[in-house]
């Protein structure tokens, strides 16, 4: 029998870089897209990074009020 993981393959996680659109990656984990960043990024950019694990319907929903002019994020009241 396949575990979850292997049935879950790859997710979507949205990277928040300071002044920069949110971006939506495709990876197997958050630390793959944190050293995927290292990479590419100056050690001193990789501090201002925020990554969160979306959904791909939350990507989508994003990408819809991003197209329609509606690109103010949403902001968590604590639940």
């Amino acid at each position: 029998m396949k575990k979850f993981k292997e049935y879950l393959g790859e997710a979507f996680y949205k990277v928040k870089l300071p002044d920069i659109a949110p971006t939506f990656v495709e990876a197997g984990s958050e630390s793959a897209v944190k050293m995927n960043m290292r990479k590419i990024m100056k050690p001193d950019a990789i501090k201002d990074v925020e990554i969160e694990r979306v959904t791909p319907a939350e990507m989508k929903q994003m990408y819809r009020d991003m197209a329609a002019g509606k690109e103010k994020e949403k902001k968590e009241d604590g639940k």
